[in-house]
């Protein structure tokens, strides 16, 4: 049996006073890395469409450029903005054509450098879930996708979110494997960026009773974040590792993250001070962002 998600989180760092869906109180911070809490999240205007679906922000280390889901074409599938500087608004979003088609094409990753995008497609699902596209140059279009069919946990599983870390060694997927009740979350690993990745790893100290979904993975492996489906709703959590060699320790939520509505999909900076994420609090599912506040 799985176990439940706990609402009370004591470390060495900080002594967390309570927590309530939509809200953590207390300060989170055992290694200096995600202490504090979030500003208050103001909705992507720029890319902004009350008309559609809007969800799973990532964007490269230079947060230069934005990929994220949109069904405002008719149909999910990835679109990109861009900009000239991180302190600049985003410029309009154009549909990624290249990895784009009539079937469901959604939660892009994009690699830190710019050059490879992991998404989920069902165009071939007897192929592969997770498909990836390749460019030589930023300035470059993407190249002809193809499927990845190590990112996936056995025969007839359904793999539809990855991420990976910035050296692209590792990877953490959510899956729904043959006679589960719910995604779970899983990881990966290999040795460098031209090799296929490993067997899957299940994050048993992680996944709970209900969907854990949209996993963000970073400094090699040793932070996760994603949303997980409760009965009230979805929320962000994360959780921190000091090693490879042990497990991550029972995630918390994000602090100033969470409301009363869906929030869902988190990306992060390489130094965790910023986030793009879906929420619903608008009524409609859209893209906002927040500055991690000392």
């Amino acid at each position: 049996m799985k176990r439940p998600r706990p609402c009370l989180l004591i470390s060495m760092a900080a002594l967390l006073l309570g927590c309530e869906r939509g809200e953590l109180l207390g300060v989170i911070d055992t290694r200096g890395t995600l202490g504090g809490s979030f500003g208050t999240p103001q909705l992507v205007a720029a890319i902004s469409d009350p008309n559609a679906v809007d969800t799973d922000p990532t964007f490269t280390g230079d947060l230069l450029e934005l990929y994220f889901t949109s069904d405002r074409g008719g149909t999910r599938d990835i679109w990109r903005a861009l900009r000239a500087a991180a302190s600049d608004p985003w410029q309009a979003p154009t549909r990624v054509d290249e990895v784009s088609s009539d079937h469901r094409e959604e939660n892009p990753c994009v690699a830190h450098d710019g050059l490879t995008l992991w998404y989920y497609s069902d165009i071939d699902r007897a192929r592969g879930t997770i498909w990836q596209s390749r460019r030589a140059t930023r300035n470059d279009v993407w190249g002809t996708p193809i499927p990845v069919p190590e990112l996936a946990v056995g025969e007839g599983s359904s793999n539809v979110a990855v991420d990976i870390d910035e050296d692209e060694h590792f990877a953490a997927l959510a899956s729904l494997s043959v006679g589960s009740d719910s995604y779970e979350l899983y990881w990966f690993a290999r040795d460098s960026a031209d090799q296929p990745f490993g067997a899957a790893t299940l994050l048993t100290s992680v996944n709970s009773s209900v969907n854990d979904y949209d996993p963000f993975f970073a400094q090699n492996g040793l932070f996760l974040a994603f949303h997980a489906t409760l009965a009230t709703g979805e929320d962000i959590f994360w959780t921190q590792r000091d090693s490879l060699l042990v497990d991550f320790p029972a995630p918390t939520l994000t602090p100033g993250l969470n409301s009363t509505a869906n929030d869902s999909a988190p990306a992060f900076s390489s130094d965790l001070s910023y986030v793009m994420f879906s929420s619903t609090r608008s009524g409609n599912e859209e893209i906002y962002e927040a500055v991690r506040v000392p």
